[in-house]
């Protein structure tokens, strides 16, 4: 988090862009970043017959399986991205009453009237501190003492440092619900290659524990956990409409042959009869 900030510090200072505009561009960055893991294809493993054992839970006919391990995985590694994107906004743009957030905090450590102790170590950034990186410690002593003390100005007051917190969370929201919507919409296919309850199942129950231990806030929880629920309700609901589908199937197919075998005898009519009605 803390590298985070201090990258975004530099866009403040070396590219001249407004705190709305930092947060703007951190967002995008972190869309790419879930783009890429909701691009994620999975090894769909087609299904026969001679793969079908007592035991599992995938149904006969499938197209093809999934491990749930991996659609587990994959749907955590999308949920993670907007978590950490989400937690981490707030930890660098926050700002209670009385605390200015994180990066305002850094910006005003170069003022020369700071308290630079307030900040964690990797944060503290100074001319000598980075002088000391890019020369040897003879030659930064031979620096004139205004380029080894000097300090960048900012104006705080400008339109370019304020970021109100209205603006803040209006974004942030914006690109939270954006962002689930994108996580469902990719989980909804990787889902459809679980054909077994249980295993949905399974995978409702891991993505709920990370959900529930996450830093995000109760009603962005609750957000998450309605929108799992109904991801997994409409999976086992296509699982048993397919698993109907495949027995009906199946009985009229045994049906026909009890015909032929009973063809020429009047039960013939009544199963061609009952055949007609499915």
């Amino acid at each position: 988090m803390q590298d985070i900030c201090a990258a975004l510090v530099s866009l403040y200072l070396l590219d001249s862009r407004p705190l709305n505009e930092v947060l703007s561009t951190f967002l995008l960055q972190r869309s790419k970043r879930l783009h890429a893991v909701l691009s994620s294809q999975l090894h769909i493993k087609p299904t026969d017959k001679e793969s079908i054992s007592p035991s599992t839970s995938t149904y006969p006919g499938a197209s093809g399986t999934v491990p749930v391990r991996e659609v587990t995985q994959v749907m955590k590694d999308a949920l993670n991205a907007i978590v950490q994107t989400v937690c981490t906004s707030r930890a660098i743009f926050h700002a209670q009453p009385d605390v200015p957030s994180l990066l305002l905090r850094v910006l005003e450590s170069t003022q020369p009237e700071s308290d630079e102790n307030s900040l964690p170590a990797n944060l503290r950034v100074s001319t000598p501190t980075i002088l000391g990186l890019l020369t040897s410690s003879a030659s930064f002593q031979l620096l004139p003492q205004d380029v080894r003390s000097y300090r960048p100005y900012v104006d705080l007051d400008a339109c370019s440092a304020s970021l109100t917190q209205n603006v803040f969370f209006q974004k942030l929201q914006e690109w939270f619900r954006d962002s689930c919507e994108r996580w469902e919409t990719s989980s909804s296919k990787w889902l459809s290659g679980l054909n077994g309850v249980k295993e949905v199942w399974i995978l409702r129950t891991s993505i709920k524990r990370l959900i529930t231990t996450s830093y995000l806030r109760e009603e962005e929880k609750g957000y998450l956990s309605f929108n799992m629920d109904t991801l997994c309700h409409d999976q086992i609901v296509d699982i048993w409409k397919k698993r109907l589908s495949h027995a009906k199937d199946e009985f009229k197919h045994w049906l026909r042959s009890q015909v032929l075998e009973d063809a020429g005898t009047n039960q013939s009519d009544l199963f061609l009869f009952v055949l007609t009605d499915l």
